[in-house]
């Protein structure tokens, strides 16, 4: 069954590791597990300018995340876009929410080991299409697409 947009909201919520790809110079997929924050329909990441999938997406916007359950995965979600990958220099209070997110208690630590890393960057994109589905029952594929 496919998650409802509430349903998919609530599960990008949740602090799971998603798994960004972009393209290589080569044309090969760079797969990188991230951290992310999801907002308005936006995913957000922080990472920094030097790093491939930064250098990637600068020269080619094209961009998709996996995310699902970790061990035997119920649930997944896979958002896909390349229409507005913003690259934004800084820190931004985003990476504060992503820190927050994953750090659990020491959060503060999260952030202050993100915010003492040069060359600090937030990646966004609005989706262009969000694949959600259930493994349980006829694990239909449902299609969302945001305008």
């Amino acid at each position: 069954m496919p998650m409802s947009h509430e349903e998919m909201n609530a599960f990008l919520a949740e602090p799971r590791n998603g798994i960004v790809a972009t393209i290589n110079p080569d044309g090969f997929p760079q797969l990188t597990p991230i951290w992310f924050h999801w907002e308005n329909n936006t995913v957000y990441f922080s990472t920094t300018a030097p790093r491939l999938k930064t250098r990637n997406l600068k020269r080619d916007g094209r961009i998709s995340i996996c995310i699902d359950e970790p061990g035997d995965p119920d649930q997944r979600t896979v958002v896909l876009g390349a229409d507005s990958v913003e690259i934004t220099l800084g820190l931004g209070t985003v990476t504060e929410r992503i820190a927050r997110k994953y750090g659990g208690k020491n959060w503060e630590s999260s952030y202050e080991h993100i915010a003492n890393t040069p060359e600090r960057v937030v990646v966004s994109f609005k989706p262009t299409r969000i694949l959600t589905w259930s493994s349980s029952g006829d694990r239909r594929e449902h299609v969302q697409k945001n305008r």
